[in-house]
Order: C-alpha cells, then structure tokens, then sequence
C-alpha cells in the first residue's frame, strides 16, 4: 500500500487473544494473532527510513465489539507507544519515538516538518486510566472516540480549539435507503458514493474550511437488505456485482473527470483500491506509470 502510493492508514486495535499483546480487528474479525500493533509499527518506520521525503498519517481506534476488553492496563500500553518521551529520556525507545513522530500536539503541520514521519490520529480515549496522562506527554489530533459521530456524513471534530483547527469526516457506513427507493444493489452504491463525492466536493470548497483536515470514507458495512433477498458486503460497495458498478470504479471516473483541477479532496479511505487499475494515480492526479 505505501509503495502503491497510500499515505493514510486506518488501523483498529485491541487484545491479542491468550497473550500480553495489541493486535488488529475488523469488527470481530481477527486479522492476524501473532500481529502485535509494535511489529506494524516498526514496518512503518522501516518504510520511512528508507523514503525520507514522505509523511504518513495513522489512525488508530480501540475495536469494540471484538470479545475482548478495554481496561486500564489496555490503554497505558497504547500510552507507553505513543507518548511523547521526556527531554531527559534518551532511550533507544524514546529515540525511535523522537526520530518517527511528529511529537506535536493539535498540530497537523506542513509537509516540510513531516518528512520522513507519522502523524498520530487519535480516535481512541484514555477515559480508562485512573488519572488522566498529562497533556505534555500526548502527540497527534485529538480525534476521540467519545465525539466521534456513528455513522456522520459531515463529522466536524475540533481537535484544537485555541486555533479551531477542526477535521471534517464522513463516515456513513451503515447505508439505508429511502423507503421511496426501489431496493437494488445499485441504490445502495449510488447511496454511499453520494455521500462520499458530497463530501469530497466540500473538501475543494474555499472558505473558512479550505485550509482544514478532511477524510472521507469510500467504504461501507455489511448489511442485509430488509427483503431478505440479498446482502451488501463491503466488497459490494467496492467492486460492484453482476454487471453494476462499485464506488472504487465510479470514483475512479469522478476523479478522472477532474484530472488536472488542482482540486485538494483530503483523504480517502478505499476498501479493495487495488482492484480497479489507476484509482490512486487518479485520486492523486499524477499519470499512471507503466511499469
């Protein structure tokens, strides 16, 4: 994903079953079970060592619903990885940290200050611990998951207020149709695609949000339409089914109907990007090149 040009990562986290590790969820799917959030991590970095120009942005939120639970010792593990070291640390761990991550708090800086490191999205809290970390130890955007909005199609978290810097975020990714609407696959892509390139377009808009933090999310759930004759699968929404279009081909000719606007749509989160050949050159509006 990072070589195919993917500088945003969301990525949802919560106990290794049977050990004393972090790994990785999607809804109660456990992706990998010897896959700790530090072997992920030093991948990461591995990469930017390696390309030092780039910056990547990774989010990451505490998985509910997965059996597992959230305590206390949870959420000092995940603070241990992410807080910013002390200036009389100077451990092989806070060095790592130090050389990695931008160490800013409520900052998205420039590109410039980023080179050759990650930014932290915070979606998750530490509402478990039994005092609060102290503000000088946290990096990142506060993007947490108490104010999150479940399944918001225009989310606006302010994440710091002294400047208003503010993210905008859709995130419908549970689609119901109008009960006007005849049920289709058809009728449930066009609904989140809809939703999608309705936020993108704000993201080009100039104004008081023209300098701001927007994601939007290209994916959605699995849900069985009431009829009961069919389901829609993430990889429905993505891809399509017998012969209708998916959003990542839909949006790949949105995007390419726009090729060289100079239009900033912020970021985008796709399920299955790969499937369709040229979506990423076209969301970034660079030519596809051959290898």
């Amino acid at each position: 994903m990072l070589n195919d040009g993917i500088r945003v990562f969301d990525m949802r986290y919560a106990y290794n079953p049977g050990n004393d590790t972090i790994g990785f969820y999607h809804s109660r799917a456990l992706l990998a079970p010897t896959t700790t959030l530090t072997d992920v991590l030093f991948g990461f970095y591995y990469w930017l060592e390696r390309h030092p120009t780039e910056t990547v942005l990774l989010s990451f939120n505490h998985e509910g619903n997965t059996g597992t639970v959230e305590d206390e010792k949870l959420q000092r593990m995940i603070l241990d990885i992410f807080s910013a070291p002390s200036s009389s640390d100077d451990s092989l761990a806070s060095q790592i940290k130090r050389r990695f991550w931008v160490q800013e708090r409520g900052e998205l800086g420039t590109l410039g200050e980023s080179r050759g490191k990650a930014i932290l999205l915070q979606r998750f809290s530490y509402s478990r611990l039994s005092s609060p970390p102290d503000p000088s130890q946290l990096i990142g955007l506060d993007l947490g998951a108490d104010r999150w909005t479940d399944n918001g199609d225009n989310i606006a978290l302010v994440y710091n207020r002294d400047t208003n810097a503010t993210a905008f975020i859709e995130d419908r990714y549970s689609i119901t149709l109008d009960p006007s609407t005849t049920s289709s696959v058809d009728a449930y892509i066009t609904s989140k695609f809809n939703y999608t390139t309705a936020h993108l377009e704000r993201a080009t808009q100039q104004g008081d949000s023209a300098d701001q933090l927007f994601i939007s999310f290209a994916s959605a759930a699995v849900l069985p339409d009431p009829s009961g004759q069919f389901t829609m699968f993430p990889v429905t929404y993505a891809l399509g089914e017998d012969g209708v279009r998916g959003i990542n081909e839909r949006l790949l000719e949105w995007f390419e109907a726009r090729r060289g606007q100079g239009s900033r749509f912020g970021a985008i989160m796709l399920d299955f990007y790969d499937a369709v050949p040229g979506l990423i050159e076209a969301f970034l509006d660079v030519e596809k090149q051959e290898s």
